[in-house]
């Protein structure tokens, strides 16, 4: 798996800053600085980030309720079951 994720914490709200002798931040700058790497980097605008912001918005999701990794990923998919089936019922009654 290829984690693009920018160590500066361009865009957004911000986000950590990795020192710059950090081997790791160092090695994803050089990633997403590149043709390829930057033009992945970018397709997670159309991805992934809108459904998240959507979740967020729409259902006022800020934090989780529970505790632990196996609790917030039911959590996690409970949250996104919803969000699927309100889509899902949007669109039929639409239709």
């Amino acid at each position: 798996m290829t984690v693009l994720v920018s160590p500066d914490g361009r865009g957004g709200t911000g986000g950590s800053r990795l020192r710059a002798d950090y081997p790791l931040a160092a090695r994803m700058r050089q990633t997403i600085g590149g043709v390829v790497g930057g033009m992945i980097h970018r397709t997670r605008k159309t991805i992934v980030e809108p459904v998240i912001g959507q979740i967020k918005q729409q259902c006022g999701f800020c934090q989780f309720a529970l505790r632990g990794l196996q609790k917030v990923q039911a959590e996690w998919k409970l949250i996104c079951l919803t969000h699927n089936l309100l889509k899902l019922y949007r669109h039929s009654v639409a239709a």
